[in-house]
């Protein structure tokens, strides 16, 4: 600036002054707008079926099929466990 105001004049400190102010209106403005998308994106994806419980509409899916699966996996592990139990019953009543 200072350079500038040596061999110009006064007129190269009002540019350089305003290239700053601007510049950073410039990115403050950029950087709430991206602050106030993810704000915004993080309320519409919650909203759903759920009643903004937090977890979206495909998580929750995701969540209930892995819930589907887990008690069907438990399902069928507590039916060969009572099976080898009757098996194990059976074997030592005929010994």
């Amino acid at each position: 600036m200072y350079d500038g105001w040596r061999a110009l004049g006064s007129g190269a400190v009002v540019y350089f002054i305003s290239l700053i102010v601007l510049g950073m209106f410039i990115v403050m403005t950029l950087f709430l707008a991206i602050l106030l998308n993810n704000f915004g994106s993080d309320d519409e994806e919650d909203e759903g079926e759920f009643g903004g419980s937090g977890v979206s509409d495909m998580e929750a899916m995701d969540l209930a099929e892995v819930s589907e699966r887990n008690e069907r996996a438990l399902m069928k592990t507590s039916i060969h466990t009572r099976d080898e139990s009757r098996e194990m019953a059976t074997a030592t009543h005929t010994h």
